[in-house]
């Protein structure tokens, strides 16, 4: 009874861990898909200025014949191909996530250090506060000696007068 009870909570556990590592996934391949899209898009606009461009070249006679094959091929190893545009991408991207993992560990390192900071200040004001009670505490001994000694003298002018 016990043990299939654990069991089936073991397995209620996983079943929704694995629920959500597939959404995490499911969420990121949504954001690799819309790369793509975009990546793609870019891709396809710049192939197409490049076309126009081309086309204006030939109107405008810069580009003859034979020579216009080699320039179009030229202008397309040129062109940025949906592949290392998102491998341009996942490199930024990448390198924004070590970013962040540095915010943070700089954050947590700042606050680490602030508590630090309060400690010592907190250290400071209860030793500033001790030093204050040991001049005092000093002041006071100060005026017991002189007044011991000044009561002995006092005791032995007396007994020197009589």
């Amino acid at each position: 009874g016990a043990r299939r009870e654990a069991m089936a909570e073991a397995l209620a556990a996983q079943k929704a861990d694995l629920g959500e590592q597939l959404s995490r996934a499911t969420a990121w391949a949504k954001e690799l898909e819309q790369a793509i899209e975009l990546t793609n898009s870019v891709h396809d606009r710049k192939t197409a200025a490049l076309q126009k461009e081309i086309e204006r070249l030939k109107a405008s006679g810069a580009v003859e014949g034979e020579d216009e094959g080699g320039k179009a091929e030229r202008e397309e190893a040129l062109a940025p191909t949906p592949v290392s545009l998102n491998l341009q991408l996942l490199k930024v991207s990448k390198r924004n996530d070590e970013l962040e993992a540095d915010l943070a560990k700089s954050q947590a390192k700042t606050l680490q250090l602030e508590e630090e900071a309060a400690a010592l200040r907190l250290k400071i004001e209860e030793f500033e506060a001790y030093a204050e009670k040991m001049q005092a505490f000093h002041g006071d001994l100060e005026r017991a000696i002189q007044q011991k000694v000044a009561a002995v003298k006092t005791d032995h002018e007396a007994q020197l007068a009589t």
